[in-house]
């Protein structure tokens, strides 16, 4: 996928739900809403666990519509979450090796209704960096989300450094929200 152009950068969209997850748009609405808006190059990155039954139709159904609209590339992605601190994630592996691009994101785990803002915050740190290390994912999603929609708890500059320097180090993309 390029990422950038001579004398122009390219923007792309990295992460983005359809109704095969929780977004509000069928895959073909996305597509043919990208080809005449900002014909971005897309990731589309739909949720998927263990009990994923839907995938190759997904896979399937990408394929059909990069042939339909070509002035913009578009990945295969999935989001899935990580599960534990060996960076064990909710998805199978067919899945994983179906996928163009991982987005690999901490949702909610075990034991997070009961920990304090700060405790929770180290959890989230300890479980991004199980995902970075991982060698599975190729985007780190949402990083700092839960302890942001949680709890309204805003990362030390020192902690963001530092998960990010993770990502730089193992080549996987950290993904901004605002």
């Amino acid at each position: 996928m390029r990422a950038y152009q001579k004398n122009q950068i390219s923007f792309e969209e990295n992460h983005l739900h359809s109704t095969y997850s929780d977004g509000f748009n069928s895959l073909e609405e996305i597509f043919n809403y990208n080809n005449t808006h900002d014909k971005l190059n897309l990731i589309i990155t739909d949720h998927v666990n263990q009990d994923t039954l839907w995938f190759d139709k997904y896979v399937d159904e990408i394929r059909l519509l990069r042939k339909k609209y070509r002035d913009f590339e578009a990945k295969i992605g999935c989001e899935v979450k990580v599960l534990d601190i060996k960076g064990n994630l909710n998805t199978a592996e067919k899945i994983l090796r179906s996928a163009e691009v991982v987005v690999g994101s901490v949702h909610y785990f075990e034991g997070y209704k009961t920990l304090s803002a700060e405790h929770f915050l180290q959890q989230e740190i300890k479980l991004s960096e199980a995902l970075i290390g991982s060698g599975k994912i190729d985007i780190l999603g949402h990083p700092f989300g839960m302890s942001a929609s949680l709890h309204k708890l805003s990362p030390s500059l020192k902690n963001i450094k530092h998960i990010y320097a993770l990502c730089v180090k193992n080549k996987i993309k950290f993904e901004y929200n605002d």
